[in-house]
């Protein structure tokens, strides 16, 4: 089955094409990265591939559900079931424990306290940060809350995990560390993950690389 399916999508903002026939298929627990430099359309592809902004024609399949002419409702149900998104920065709530914000997709599909629990703390242990689970956000370092952002992604068993620029605000080293942690955390649970970043030495990282310009992805050379 495929996981992700962009079929010659294409978005148009101001006249000018953002996503000009964009093709992409990702299967269960495959990884492909889309560098290009900023403003060419790396988080705008993402959109689109989540359901948050409809094409203006092509399709958009995740797991087997048609994103670009399903209905809001619809659209919403897949995204907060199939789908674990990874921001540039953590975007964690401060006011919330790392386990806590970890479990935040569970409680928000109403997965039961117990069952939560369990999860939040196997996640966090394949993440090596299962001791950090009652800390605050402010306890610990940027790698460390990177990692947490990638264990709230992956909590739920999502098929599709999207990652803009994961690792921006990462030391090289760390951004390495943190990079490799979500590809192979993610295919080792089944999940597809595409992610948008300008740094080639992550998207190297992945099993598929393309370049976006003009609106269009095309394979690139490593």
């Amino acid at each position: 089955m495929t996981t992700l399916s962009l079929d010659h999508v294409v978005l148009t903002r101001r006249g000018v094409a953002v996503l000009a026939g964009i093709e992409l298929t990702l299967g269960p627990g495959r990884t492909a990265a889309v560098m290009g430099r900023s403003g060419v359309g790396k988080t705008t592809l993402l959109e689109v591939a989540c359901g948050l902004v409809r094409p203006d024609s092509g399709a958009v399949v995740v797991n087997g559900v048609r994103l670009d002419d399903a209905r809001d409702a619809l659209r919403s149900r897949t995204r907060l079931r199939d789908v674990g998104l990874v921001f540039q920065r953590d975007e964690l709530l401060p006011e919330l424990t790392i386990g806590e914000n970890v479990s935040l997709p569970l409680r928000l599909s109403g997965a039961a306290a117990a069952d939560s629990s369990a999860r939040v703390a196997e996640v966090l242990g394949l993440l090596d940060i299962g001791d950090l689970a009652g800390r605050g956000t402010d306890e610990v370092s940027g790698g460390q809350l990177q990692r947490a952002a990638i264990a709230r992604a992956l909590v739920h068993r999502p098929a599709l995990v999207l990652a803009d620029e994961p690792t921006a605000a990462l030391d090289e080293a760390t951004a390495r560390e943190a990079m490799a942690l979500l590809l192979t955390t993610a295919s080792a649970e089944g999940a597809a993950v595409l992610v948008v970043t300008h740094d080639a030495s992550v998207a190297d990282m992945a099993e598929t690389t393309y370049s976006l310009s003009d609106g269009r992805l095309t394979p690139r050379d490593r």
